[in-house]
C-alpha cells in the first residue's frame, strides 16, 4: 500500500520522523516535528540574536503588556491585544463580553432576543390586518335562518 503524501519528515538530522502536523521555523524556514520546532532544540542559524549590548538592552526594555481588566494581574506572554478595541487582555478575558469591548459584535443571545421581538411584532401586525373570521352559527340560529329563507322563497319542492 502506497504512503499518502501527508505531512513531512523532520529536518533535524538525528530525528527525520514523519510528522503529520509539521512546524516551519520562522527564522530558518526549515520543517521540524513538534519536539525539534523550538529554536533551541534545532540550533537555529537563521535567528538573529542582538550582538551589540545596546540592542540587548533595547530588546529587554520592550514594554510588558498587562491585562487591562481591573483586578487581573496577568502580564507578559499571556497577554494579547483585542483586534476590535485594541485593549491588552489576558487569555481569560479575551472574549468580548469579558473585557467590556465597546465594538464587540452582538452576542447570540442578544441577536435571538432581537429577532424574536421582531417576529412577535410582525405577527401582531399580521393579526390586526387579517379580516376576522365569521362566527359559527349555533343550531338555533341556523333553524331561524332556514325558517326565514322558507318564508321568503318557499320550499324547494314547491318551486
Amino acid at each position: 500500500m502506497a504512503m499518502l503524501e501527508i505531512g513531512s519528515h523532520c529536518e533535524w538530522k538525528e530525528c527525520a520522523s514523519l510528522d503529520f502536523l509539521p512546524i516551519v521555523c520562522k527564522f530558518c524556514e526549515r520543517t521540524f516535528c513538534s519536539r525539534h520546532a523550538p529554536q533551541g532544540q534545532h540550533h537555529c542559524t537563521g535567528a538573529t540574536a542582538p550582538s551589540d549590548p545596546t540592542d540587548r538592552a533595547a530588546a529587554s526594555a520592550a514594554p510588558e503588556l498587562q491585562c487591562s481588566v481591573s483586578d487581573c494581574r496577568v502580564h507578559g506572554a499571556q497577554v494579547i491585544v483585542c483586534d476590535k478595541c485594541a485593549a491588552a487582555v489576558c487569555l481569560v478575558h479575551r472574549h468580548y463580553d469579558q473585557h467590556t469591548c465597546h465594538t464587540a459584535p452582538e452576542t447570540l443571545q442578544e441577536k435571538s432576543r432581537r429577532e424574536l421581538t421582531a417576529m412577535v411584532a410582525q405577527a401582531k401586525q399580521q393579526a390586526q390586518a387579517r379580516p376576522k373570521p365569521r362566527k359559527q352559527l349555533t343550531a338555533k340560529a341556523r333553524v331561524t335562518l332556514a325558517k326565514v329563507f322558507f318564508q321568503c322563497f318557499g320550499h324547494e319542492e314547491m318551486l
